[in-house]
């Protein structure tokens, strides 16, 4: 038997069989490196339409009243694009883990606000996605983390947005001073800080296409209309009596008041 004819011959097959097999994995990748987009998201701020501005006066339910903090989580950020199988789910492409929406540098003055604030999402595969996803709040796995579990520079490091005694962080502030007699003077304060795993609100947001080509970008503009969340037709916040909550679960009247907060706030988030 010729050993060295064999030897030879089973190397080469060798050698045919993996480049077949590196040949296979590259035409199963379906997005090429290189072939990313730019996703932005942006936020604006309404109350009865036009553009929030901070410290400035407004009426609701003929009470005069301020806001000078809006700022709130976001989490599990994600784009989702349709089956080419009817019969199965969405394809869902995740773009961010969390972020901090601090509004406070945008609705300072008209010109801001009416800019709104962009999150910017970079190296997203290119596609044709159907819509956008997202938790108002910081998502369980997250939430059961602490502020030094994290690099200054993370949305997450902040321990003033966080509630040790209620192991969680704060998913949503809404600050500001009411006018209760109508005499000019906001004689009252205005707080609403939400949070703990059970106020995680994830909402789903899908209005046709967002198409994203190579070294491009597509921008999806929302508006949270700051009406909507004293009252979003089923459920209204008197703001005379209900001016008030940090979500003590000690506190059923506080924990009942953020739920109906939550629950407008998402309701109050739609396509600009």
């Amino acid at each position: 038997m010729n050993t060295k004819y064999f030897t030879m011959k089973n190397a080469i097959l060798s050698s045919i069989l993996s480049l077949f097999v590196w040949m296979s994995s590259c035409e199963k990748d379906p997005t090429p490196v290189g072939e990313t987009a730019q996703f932005n998201l942006k936020f604006k701020t309404l109350f009865n339409g036009e553009p929030l501005i901070f410290n400035k006066a407004y009426t609701y339910q003929n009470t005069p009243f301020m806001v000078s903090k809006l700022q709130f989580y976001i989490s599990n950020i994600e784009l989702t694009e349709e089956n080419d199988s009817p019969d199965k789910p969405e394809i869902v492409t995740e773009i961010g883990d969390v972020v901090l929406i601090d509004l406070e540098d945008v609705n300072s003055d008209s010109l801001s606000a009416i800019q709104g604030k962009t999150l910017t999402f970079e190296n997203i595969p290119v596609g044709t996605y159907n819509g956008v996803g997202f938790g108002v709040g910081v998502y369980q796995e997250l939430n059961r983390q602490i502020p030094s579990d994290f690099s200054s520079s993370h949305p997450l490091s902040s321990s003033g947005n966080y509630w040790e005694n209620w192991n969680s962080y704060i998913f949503v502030k809404l600050e500001g001073r009411i006018d209760t007699n109508g005499d000019g003077e906001f004689n009252e304060g205005m707080l609403y800080h939400l949070g703990t795993d059970n106020l995680f609100s994830p909402i789903s947001i899908k209005d046709g296409n967002i198409e994203l080509v190579e070294n491009g970008q597509a921008t999806k503009s929302l508006v949270l209309e700051l009406e909507k969340i004293f009252n979003n037709g089923d459920s209204s916040i008197d703001i005379n009596t209900e001016f008030f909550t940090h979500t003590n679960p000690n506190e059923p009247g506080q924990l009942n008041l953020s739920t109906k907060f939550m629950t407008n706030f998402i309701d109050a988030i739609s396509v600009e």
